[in-house]
């Protein structure tokens, strides 16, 4: 991902009043995009995820980038917790998403947007735990 892409990427987010909205819409443009290419995807999926196991030669894609941004704007809002690191907590955001997206490509005829990415960006924003009042 070129850093022009990332600019253009985190500009046209900027409109998005918090960070979870930042991350949900940056994902629901992911998957529309997606959507046009899903056989081809489904090919470059199985190679990425080949390749993640080999560290000397995997390139990511750029959507860690992207994501330690956005990641790092709820950090200086107080969105975000600040005793992890920013690069620490985009890769994790980014795992979450490569399993979405294999449940996108496994599952299609059941798979929403709205409920799979918002289901996904709360459990990011918010964890599992039961916060009992």
């Amino acid at each position: 991902m070129s850093s022009e892409y990332v600019d253009l990427v985190l500009t046209a987010l900027e409109k998005q009043p918090n960070t979870r909205l930042k991350i949900f819409e940056m994902f629901r443009q992911q998957f529309e995009w997606n959507a046009q290419y899903r056989d081809l995807l489904r090919v470059y999926f199985v190679y990425q995820f080949q390749s993640m196991l080999k560290a000397e030669t995997y390139q990511g894609s750029g959507l860690d980038i992207v994501l330690a941004q956005i990641i790092r704007y709820g950090q200086e809002n107080g969105e975000v917790r600040k005793d992890m690191p920013t690069e620490y907590l985009a890769k994790h955001l980014e795992m979450m998403y490569i399993l979405e997206f294999l449940v996108w490509l496994l599952e299609p005829e059941t798979w929403d947007a709205e409920k799979n990415l918002g289901a996904m960006v709360d459990l990011f924003m918010h964890g599992v735990e039961n916060k009992r009042e």
